[in-house]
């Protein structure tokens, strides 16, 4: 059972067993055993390794979603910085951060709609046009929403 890593962005890949490496830096290892039909989501920056000790048919995959954007940032500066190969990362990731951008201008837009053009009423206190963004939109959000207009400042 061997983990295969391309963290060094070389073309020959290294191969250890992830939980080895954490277990040996002092950290905690957790084992899940599925079984047939059984699905597993793991939290988004949540490391991980699979082993499948039998051919089998698993499906997986990477969602990208506004309730965890500021963590999936911070993962893919890490994984830029560690210089983990494209075959490891989320494809076209900075495309689809600026899809999200536009969505959530796009929301912004049907947002005000809904409130009459309030967004643009000289006579309306900013502390107004604020309340009525963090009724629709959680804190969080709002902070993953804050990350992603400042990482893609970085990118323009």
């Amino acid at each position: 059972s061997k983990w295969a890593t391309n963290a060094s962005g070389s073309k020959t890949s290294t191969y250890e067993f992830l939980p080895d490496l954490i277990l040996a830096a002092g950290g905690e290892v957790y084992e899940v055993v599925l079984r047939k039909g059984q699905t597993l989501f793991i939290p988004s920056g949540w490391m991980h390794a699979v082993f499948t000790p039998e051919d089998s048919l698993v499906f997986g995959g990477n969602f990208v979603h506004r309730h965890s954007l500021e963590m999936q940032l911070i993962i893919y500066r890490l994984e830029r910085q560690m210089k983990v190969g494209m075959d490891f990362r989320f494809p076209n990731y900075q495309k689809l951060m600026w899809f999200c951008a536009w969505d959530f201008l796009e929301e912004c837009n049907r947002l005000r709609r809904r409130n009459g053009n309030i967004f643009f009423d000289d006579r309306v206190t900013d502390q107004l046009k604020l309340q009525i963004i963090c009724k629709t939109y959680s804190p969080h959000i709002l902070k993953g929403y804050k990350a992603l207009a400042k990482e893609l400042e970085r990118w323009s």
